[in-house]
């Protein structure tokens, strides 16, 4: 007997694991509220690290400001109207810049790490944060699942292989979009595979 796409998939990207990876193939650590008692996780996903670039990029500029006004001969003292200040008082003013800086880059890195998709053999979840208190779950059965499709566009998403996958569920439900995933195309086949899966389980279920 011949392996099906899924396992074939499952075993040729069986090296994506850990906490911090971007497509956790059948991750079993992670434990699920919601899941039903035979329910299993096959994949656990979050948008391509390069997605942070832009905000990676304005963190290290808040790390090297400091540095580059004192390169450049500025007193921001004075030209604030703080006039000569003592040492003691920039230093504080120092470390509270930069603990204005790693605080917004651990948030964003919290927003990164909490954003993401899961996969089950029975659902699909979208988990949505908004800084540290607030977040939305949305979910549908694969039986719901109507049309899946997945879109790879411009030179940054085909050289580092991440784009779109877009689930159309029945119409009474929200699609669930799978933004900037790593390996939109295994993504894609992975869950179209589930689902056909599901269909038949449910089909099969209906004529016994």
């Amino acid at each position: 007997m011949e392996p099906n796409s899924s396992d074939q998939s499952k075993h040729k990207h069986s090296k994506h694991s850990g906490v911090l990876a971007m497509v956790w193939d059948h991750p079993a650590k992670i434990n699920l509220s919601m899941r039903e008692q035979d329910e299993h996780i096959e994949l656990l996903l979050r948008r391509h690290w390069i997605t942070m670039l832009p905000l990676l990029v304005i963190l290290l500029a808040g790390l090297l400001l400091p540095f580059i006004i004192s390169l450049l001969g500025v007193d921001l003292f004075v030209l604030t109207g703080l006039g000569s200040s003592s040492v003691h008082f920039q230093v504080v003013v120092l470390v509270v810049w930069y603990m204005l800086v790693l605080g917004f880059g651990f948030v964003c890195f919290l927003n990164w790490f909490f954003n993401v998709y899961i996969v089950t053999d029975k659902h699909l979840i979208d988990v949505d944060y908004w800084g540290l208190f607030f977040h939305r779950i949305s979910d549908c059965r694969l039986e719901q699942v109507q049309d899946t499709s997945h879109d790879v566009q411009g030179m940054w998403e085909i050289l580092f292989n991440y784009g779109d996958v877009f689930v159309q569920t029945a119409s009474e439900l929200s699609n669930i979009d799978f933004i900037s995933v790593s390996e939109p195309e295994f993504v894609h086949q992975r869950i179209s595979d589930l689902v056909s899966q599901a269909l038949e389980h449910d089909s099969g279920r209906h004529h016994n």
